[in-house]
């Protein structure tokens, strides 16, 4: 499916000379830029000049595994400074390549991606959002929160809206509990920050995203699927009599 929509986006652009607005190959026609999980700023479309699409997107998935591990050892190594006490050299190296492993080769996005959810990658840019967030909350520099809030935007213009809603919750958890242990509320400013200019960054992305999901063309108006909660409830509640 994913691979899919990375065609569709492809084939507007390049056969037809339109911007990916609409799918028409999609369920008689369907949205493309509305579709949360379309990816627009993908490694795969200029590899697909001269590869073909299915190898562009699994070279696309190594390129963001690396991306993982880089942010994760500069998130490590620059602000955690792990391990601690110990001067560079095999064990201290060792110890950081372990803790970068344990998040970038975890299973649920190697599950994700066995499935085909490309959509999933945009996970791996945790580590440097993490980084940029951590470094405004440390020196107080407007730069580093809107850096912060571009890495959120990079995940919703990729398709990743799932990960979206983790960043914005680990954001703000982290602000709250800096503002409580510093006494400070500016982590609490610099979370708010990063929030608006993500927003910023990602309207165009959003804004087209919102006004579908909210449209009546979103729902299904016929009469049999007036009331899909109190239809699935009785189907849960016969399953159990039965």
């Amino acid at each position: 499916f994913h691979l899919f929509l990375h065609a569709a986006v492809l084939k507007s652009l390049v056969e037809y000379g339109q911007l990916p607005l609409w799918n028409p190959w999609y369920c008689g026609g369907n949205v493309l830029w509305a579709n949360p999980q379309a990816a627009f700023f993908s490694p795969v479309y200029p590899l697909a000049a001269v590869m073909s699409i299915p190898l562009a997107l699994k070279i696309n998935i190594v390129f963001h595994y690396w991306v993982a591990l880089a942010g994760v050892h500069v998130l490590l190594t620059r602000h955690f400074a792990i391990p601690p006490g110990l001067n560079p050299g095999p064990t201290s190296s060792l110890l950081t390549l372990f803790l970068a492993s344990a998040f970038v080769f975890s299973g649920a996005p190697a599950l994700h991606l066995a499935a085909g959810h490309a959509n999933f990658l945009p996970v791996f840019y945790l580590p440097f959002f993490l980084y940029f967030f951590f470094l405004a909350v440390g020196s107080g520099a407007l730069k580093h929160a809107v850096l912060a809030g571009a890495v959120v935007a990079l995940m919703a213009w990729n398709g990743g809206l799932h990960v979206v809603p983790m960043a914005a919750a680990a954001v703000g958890v982290l602000g709250v509990v800096s503002s409580i242990a510093r006494r400070d509320w500016r982590p609490i400013l610099v979370a708010s920050v990063v929030g608006v200019f993500g927003a910023l960054f990602a309207a165009p992305r959003i804004v087209p995203l919102l006004s579908f999901v909210t449209s009546p063309q979103f729902f299904d108006a016929r009469s049999q699927a007036g009331h899909p909660d109190l239809m699935t409830y009785e189907m849960l509640l016969r399953s159990l009599i039965d």
